[in-house]
């Protein structure tokens, strides 16, 4: 016998001697499964032998041939090597309890073999015959069973002291990420905190990974469950090898004292958790009590209503119930309910609702009136002036279906009731304007057809005398006439187009307040005169402290035009229209100017008054036959003074005439130089040379044959930039005036307006240019202002505000060379 093998018996001999109890003792390498013995029974010795020294060979021989049935699979699972690995490292050892077949008790123990990182593959199997263990098997058998029951449904379930950081896993999972994470050799298994740190950057997507960190670590759980006794945390991971990523966690308080913050932290995954929960409910739906049924329904409803009674309808008799997070409960009140809906009725319900709310809250009533309905509403107004909706909910039927016990749930619908207010608002601002838009197409379809026809009729019965010169000059002066009022419709429908849909830009231009009421004045004369009307300034009642101011004198000039030209137009023939001005007080920098307009004329109704800044609106049928126009003279003057932040206010009344009063706030600017024409009626226009610029054939036709007509030299650019090159090729002085189409391809007219005034040439800057644009629109004439020119005329061209323009710009510049 060799001195190994005499060694070897020594050991074993010992082992007996100080522990009879051990049965066996071996050394199993998780990596090779191989196994060595230090105490081993013979029968195991030889079936290692057979088995190729395959300890998991060895072991499934030694269960089937020597365990009994009934602990196959306990045993089985400690071949499990990595989920033993595991739990060793975890700091766990692995017990288990079971009976060989004769009905000895064995407990196997597996503990570490050492803490030597080269031999972290290797551990202890202790087989120990445990026939006085058998009370000690039992208690850990039920409270294994007991945990498994407890942690059944989750993956994970660790035990940790909040205060220290330290940390025990009760529970890893198959295939979970936790486990994973507990195989690698860097992982951190003393520290709760670096652990969770290290499964979040492993396992939680980066913009998650904050949050999941935030919330899992012992500071913040600490916080967390002062004062609670459960917590609860929703996340996300990266999927483990069973497909699960949503996961569910559960951290309970166990004991707390000053130096111990213990809990248990458990995990779930709810990947697929709908299904057995729909399952779970239906189960439990049936094996409920009648109160747990009426809980679920109560906490289903209870979120939308402020109050919820039971009422048992048979003894009269209500209880209050509760609502908060989900789960309601008695208050303690409780009473007779018919009372009860009599003092709701006659303490908050407002007068006008209380005889129909307490008809419908008859509970004598009720019954019959849910015979054949699960529910019944009514709304009514508080006396605080909120809404309220009131709803029974049929609860129980008897055997013979008569209600016995209904629900009473009361609902705040302020809003609601707020919001139907505000469509219903709406709608009848819609239909309002609807109606509007019908009438003025209607208008619209009169007022332009009747011209047309006008305009062909005459054209026919110029065709039929051509040679008799006095009827022409009347067919021709009729269609003229006529073309001009289709102009006009066409500019109101275009700027009221555009004021609705274009943000207003502030574009302020220094103005002569004295000279701009002239203007205004002139045409409004002139426009008065072949209506019959008597148009009158009263200059005692003017007022300007401040004559140069600063503002949109374009804007301003609409408005006030638009208010005088109503106002003669709906003045009869003989009667007189007032104008006169005041500047009212203002502050700092600022004035506010107000425009008066009376006149005598048909006025309007009460009705009318209030909308009749509305689009496309005009009185009577009668009157717009009588009165031509658009409808929309008053809404472009209402959207002008609400873009200068101005007001307009109407006083009239029918048959007695208009008073309009228009204020406008404006800067007060500093004295300038402005435009002065002196007497240009005397300027001859003979020899004048006038550069047209228009992209339109046609247009340069017609302005090159009025200009001709009158002894002015033309010459002609088809765009802006051959404007400029031609401008730029001259000698000095060579253009008296440049007639300026604004929209052409390329660089258009307020462009090449732009590059001419920036020359550096003498008369650049002082050269005529007058726009001349299809476009009548008021901020088109600020912004050819803007760019340089010196007046803005609308197309078609009027021969004689054509010559007059020139002239007074041309005197202008006369002026210019004088100072």
């Amino acid at each position: 016998m060799s001195k190994l093998v005499r060694e070897k018996q020594d050991a074993e001999q010992f082992i007996r001697q100080i522990a009879p109890e051990y049965l066996g003792v071996y050394v199993v390498d998780r990596e090779t499964d191989e196994f060595r013995e230090i105490l081993a029974p013979e029968y195991f010795r030889l079936n290692a032998e057979e088995n190729g020294r395959c300890f998991s060979k060895a072991m499934e021989d030694y269960i089937a041939s020597m365990v009994a049935l009934r602990y196959h699979n306990m045993v089985e699972q400690v071949l499990d090597y990595d989920r033993v690995y595991i739990q060793l490292k975890a700091g766990m050892d692995v017990e288990v309890y079971y009976r060989r077949l004769d009905d000895v008790p064995i407990k196997l123990q597996i503990k570490p073999y050492s803490d030597k990182k080269e031999e972290q593959n290797l551990s202890l199997w202790i087989f120990i015959n445990d026939d006085t263990g058998g009370a000690q098997m039992k208690r850990f058998q039920r409270d294994k069973l007991i945990m498994d029951k407890l942690c059944y449904d989750f993956t994970a379930v660790y035990y940790i002291d909040l205060n220290t950081g330290s940390f025990t896993a009760l529970k890893l999972g198959k295939n979970t990420n936790a486990e994973n994470l507990q195989m690698e050799e860097e992982v951190e298994l003393e520290n709760f905190d670096l652990y969770a740190r290290q499964y979040g950057e492993k396992y939680i997507a980066p913009e998650d990974r904050q949050e999941f960190l935030a919330w899992f670590n012992c500071k913040s759980l600490k916080e967390k469950l002062l004062g609670r006794e459960v917590i609860t945390y929703h996340y996300r991971s990266l999927p483990n090898q069973s497909g699960k990523k949503f996961f569910d966690t559960q951290v309970m308080k166990v004991h707390v004292d000053d130096e111990e913050f213990k809990v248990f932290m458990s995990f779930r995954h709810v990947d697929d958790i709908l299904e057995p929960e729909v399952s779970t409910q239906e189960k439990l739906q049936r094996a409920l009590a009648e109160l747990e049924l009426n809980n679920e329904i109560i906490s289903t409803i209870g979120k939308s209503y402020d109050a919820i009674f039971r009422i048992d309808l048979q003894a009269d008799y209500f209880e209050e119930i509760s609502t908060t997070d989900g789960i309601h409960k008695l208050t303690g009140r409780e009473g007779c309910a018919s009372e009860r809906l009599h003092l709701l009725c006659r303490r908050m319900v407002s007068e006008p609702y209380q005889e129909l709310t307490e008809e419908f809250c008859n509970l004598r009533k009720l019954g019959d009136k849910l015979a054949h309905e699960d529910t019944l509403i009514t709304e009514y107004q508080l006396k605080s002036g909120n809404w309220q909706k009131l709803r029974f909910i049929v609860k129980k039927r008897n055997a013979k279906g008569q209600v016995t016990n209904v629900l009473c749930c009361l609902r705040n619908i302020s809003e609601t009731k707020r919001l139907e207010e505000n469509l219903r608002y709406k709608e009848a601002v819609a239909k309002r304007e609807s109606e509007a838009k019908n009438r003025f197409l209607s208008n619209m379809s009169h007022d332009i057809r009747t011209p047309l026809n006008g305009v062909i009729g005459m054209v026919d019965l110029a065709s039929r005398y051509p040679d008799n010169l006095e009827i022409q000059d009347k067919c021709r002066q009729r269609s003229r006439e006529a073309l001009k009022y289709l102009l006009s419709l066409l500019n109101d429908v275009l700027d009221m187009n555009k004021l609705e849909n274009q943000e207003y830009m502030p574009q302020n231009i220094t103005f002569d307040i004295a000279e701009f009421l002239d203007g205004i004045n002139k045409d409004a004369e002139a426009k008065a005169r072949e209506n019959g009307v008597n148009f009158v300034v009263e200059w005692g009642k003017n007022v300007i402290r401040h004559r140069f101011l600063e503002g949109n004198p374009v804007y301003a000039g609409r408005i006030l035009a638009n208010i005088i030209d109503n106002a003669i137009k709906f003045t009869p023939s003989g009667r007189s229209v007032h104008v006169w001005f005041k500047e009212e007080s203002g502050h700092w920098n600022n004035v506010v100017y107000a425009f008066y307009c009376r006149d005598y004329g048909i006025g309007m109704s009460e009705d009318f008054l209030s909308q009749a800044f509305e689009m496309f609106t005009q009185e009577a049928k009668s009157d717009h036959t009588k009165y031509a126009g658009s409808g929309l003279g008053l809404s472009i003057a209402k959207k002008l003074a609400d873009k200068l932040r101005g007001t307009i206010e109407l006083i009239s009344n029918k048959g007695e005439g208009t008073e309009a009063v228009i204020r406008i706030p404006f800067k007060i600017g500093n004295q300038v130089q402005l435009d002065y024409y002196g007497d240009y009626q005397e300027i001859s226009l003979a020899g004048k040379r006038i550069l047209s610029v228009d992209d339109n054939e046609l247009n340069r036709d017609v302005a090159k044959f009025l200009l001709e007509d009158n002894g002015i030299k033309v010459e002609e650019a088809e765009n802006g930039q051959e404007a400029v090159d031609k401008f730029w090729a001259s000698k000095i002085g060579y253009y008296d005036a440049i007639l300026m189409d604004i929209m052409m391809p390329g660089l258009n007219g307020w462009e090449a307006t732009e590059k001419i005034r920036a020359m550096k040439r003498w008369d650049a800057e002082r050269v005529s240019i007058i726009a001349l644009s299809a476009n009548s629109f008021a901020d088109d004439i600020v912004s050819s202002k803007l760019a340089g020119m010196d007046m803005h005329l609308s197309k078609p061209l009027d021969e004689k505000k054509l010559l007059e323009t020139i002239k007074q710009c041309l005197s202008k510049h006369m002026n210019d060379k004088k100072l």
